[in-house]
């Protein structure tokens, strides 16, 4: 995931059987959210590349997007 906003921030195993991928490790995202994660695609007729290219996608996307809900001043 170099040069991409997950580098450095996911921790991670690749696993692929016969149209099975895996992804499952930590990551910490960009609002410093701390993440445990396992994302399986099963039965998929992509090829290695492309499948992989899913799973940057998804952990790339996991570090930009998720974190803690942001709270919401009062007005006084």
């Amino acid at each position: 995931m170099k040069n991409t906003a997950a580098e450095g921030h996911i921790f991670a195993k690749t696993g692929t059987v016969e149209h099975v991928v895996a992804l499952s490790g930590y990551a910490t995202t960009s609002q410093g959210a701390h993440l445990i994660f396992s994302i399986l695609g099963n039965n998929n007729s992509l090829h290695a590349q492309a499948a992989d290219a899913v799973l940057d996608a998804i952990a790339v996307a996991m570090v930009e997007e998720l974190g803690p809900p942001q709270l919401r001043k009062r007005k006084k």
